[in-house]
C-alpha cells in the first residue's frame, strides 16, 4: 500500500537523518580531539622552543665564564711574571748593594792603613 510504502520511506529517511547526525556528531568529536592534538602540539613546541632558548642563553653564558676565566688566568700569568721581574730586580739590587758596602768597607780600610802609614 502506498501508505506503508510512504512510511518505509520515512523511516529509511528518518534513519539516514540519524545515522548522518551520528556520523556529524563523529566528526564533530574528532576535530574536536584534532583541535585539542594541535593545541597540546603548540603547547609542547612552546616549551621546546623555550628549553631551546634557555639552553642558548647557558651556551651564551658558559661562552662568557670561559671568556673571563682566560682573562682571568691571563692575568695571573702577567702578575705571576711581574712577580718573578721585581724578585729578580731585588735581588740584583740587593748584590749592587752588597758590592757597594763592600767597596765602602775596602775603601775604609785603605784609608785606615794609609792613615796608619803616615802616622808612621
Amino acid at each position: 500500500s502506498p501508505l506503508r510504502a510512504y512510511r518505509r520511506e520515512r523511516e529509511a529517511l528518518e534513519s539516514e537523518r540519524d545515522e548522518a547526525v551520528q556520523s556529524a556528531d563523529a566528526y564533530k568529536a574528532l576535530a574536536e580531539k584534532a583541535a585539542e592534538n594541535a593545541a597540546s602540539a603548540r603547547s609542547r613546541a612552546e616549551a621546546a622552543a623555550a628549553r631551546e632558548r634557555d639552553a642558548a642563553a647557558l651556551v651564551e653564558e658558559a661562552a662568557s665564564a670561559r671568556d673571563a676565566a682566560f682573562q682571568e688566568r691571563d692575568t695571573a700569568v702577567r702578575y705571576r711574571d711581574q712577580a718573578i721581574r721585581d724578585r729578580e730586580q731585588a735581588e740584583r739590587d740587593r748584590d749592587a748593594a752588597a758590592s757597594a758596602s763592600e767597596r765602602v768597607r775596602q775603601e775604609r780600610d785603605a784609608f785606615r792603613d794609609a792613615r796608619k802609614r803616615a802616622e808612621l
